[in-house]
């Protein structure tokens, strides 16, 4: 037999406050739990990532970098194995946002700070941005631009670059990092014919550069005053840096100049998008400079007309005097760049399928902010927030707040975007 207990109000009041607590009190230790366990779920889901990298000799230090840490060149040096190895762990949640092991892209250096010590392959040539291949994989550096060595001062000096090229080349320029890779044809990049030293076998040039460095000096020769012109080979380097002289023999460019006298009036024709009121080219007949815009003549029927004197040209249409204003396929993406070839025809005619949308984004007001491009580098004054440099698949490169002036990091030649305080312009680094 049961013995029943009454409760009286005030009794049953104390239980269910008592009953109350111990219910809260639960569901507080399960929520503590749960919380503990998510952020230790979440710090397991961020993987340590390990790079590993076989490199040449002499390799004196490797930095590596990629779109996990904005492209930054100088900040992420890795540690040294032996005199051929080099590894880095990092922490996936350390990456910039939306980066994980599967969609890095990275390279190596064998310096900090400057796309002069980029990895190349065995030829000297441009490599891609590598995809990671999973842990375990040692990736191979095959060649270096250049091999950065802490222990060696910068070489600032004079020095004459003399080369021995085909007979057919009757005017020849040299470009290179000293000079922030001007396109030739360019002030200072001409250089000098050697009639003593030239035979019925080629001729002989000569030029005396100033570098700030000879260790990092890169250059090229082009045999016209253009980059279509330029030598068919990888860049070439000054390996003796002691040395006040070095001499080049250069037997083959993807084309020869013709001379002056041998160009010819050419006549293109465009098409472009029904309501277009200016259309405008740009090419390497201006060096992609940005500022040289040639206007086209606008027709009774809406066509454009562009008419002027040339060899070989490689170009892409404007429908405004900005690198934002550039041509699009029907479907909005980049094109090619157009090529036309007076030996071929002295007649083109062109069609422009798509302007690029308006974006709403400002064009940076060349009034309010300086911008220079020079030694491979973007510097802009007058920042009153932010600096933004992209390349043309939206990669960040850098991405800093800051007010006054800013100077970027060494580029890559190609075209970027720059962004500051909002407003956009584009910049070609060659």
């Amino acid at each position: 037999m049961f013995n029943i207990v009454t409760l009286t109000p005030s009794i049953r009041k104390n239980h269910l406050l008592i009953f109350k607590f111990n219910v809260m009190k639960k569901l507080f230790t399960l929520f503590t739990a749960f919380v503990s366990w998510l952020a230790f779920a979440n710090q397991a889901s961020a993987a340590e990532i390990t790079f590993t990298v076989e490199v040449p000799t002499p390799t004196y230090e490797v930095w590596l970098v990629g779109n996990f840490n904005g492209w930054n060149n100088g900040i992420t040096k890795m540690n040294k194995v032996d005199d051929t190895h080099y590894t880095i762990t990092l922490d996936e949640a350390t990456f910039n946002d939306g980066i994980t092991a599967a969609t890095l892209k990275y390279k190596y250096l064998s310096g900090p700070g400057d796309w002069a010590y980029v990895e190349k392959n065995e030829n000297g040539g441009e490599i891609s941005d590598r995809d990671y291949p999973g842990a375990g994989v040692t990736d191979v550096v095959k060649k270096w631009a250049t091999v950065y060595n802490p222990n060696v001062a910068p070489i600032e000096k004079d020095i004459l670059i003399e080369v021995y090229v085909p007979k057919a080349v009757k005017e020849l320029y040299v470009t290179g990092w000293h000079n922030g890779w001007k396109s030739p044809g360019s002030e200072g990049t001409k250089m000098t014919w050697n009639e003593e030293m030239s035979d019925e076998g080629g001729n002989e040039f000569f030029l005396t550069i100033h570098t700030p460095d000879a260790n990092k000096t890169a250059y090229k020769f082009a045999a016209g005053p253009s980059w279509v012109y330029e030598q068919d080979s990888a860049d070439l380097k000054i390996t003796d840096t002691s040395a006040d002289k070095v001499y080049n023999f250069m037997p083959k460019f993807k084309r020869i100049y013709p001379g002056e006298a041998a160009l010819k009036d050419v006549t293109i024709n465009v098409t472009a998008p029904a309501g277009t009121e200016s259309v405008y080219m740009m090419g390497s007949h201006f060096g992609w400079d940005g500022t040289s815009w040639q206007a086209g003549t606008k027709n009774q029927d809406g066509t454009f007309t562009f008419v002027f004197k040339f060899d070989l040209i490689e170009y892409k249409y404007y429908n405004k005097q900005d690198w934002t204003g550039e041509e699009k396929t029907a479907d909005g993406k980049g094109v090619e760049n157009r090529k036309a070839d007076a030996q071929l025809a002295v007649t083109f005619n062109d069609v422009i399928a798509a302007w690029p949308a308006p974006s709403g984004v400002p064009t940076l007001d060349t009034d309010k902010y300086t911008v220079r491009v020079a030694n491979k580098t973007v510097s802009v004054d007058g920042i009153t927030s932010k600096f933004e440099l992209y390349d043309l698949t939206g990669r960040t490169i850098q991405s800093v707040s800051t007010v006054g002036s800013f100077t970027s990091t060494t580029l890559n030649a190609g075209v970027y975007i720059l962004r500051v305080d909002g407003a956009t312009q584009k910049v070609m680094i060659r």
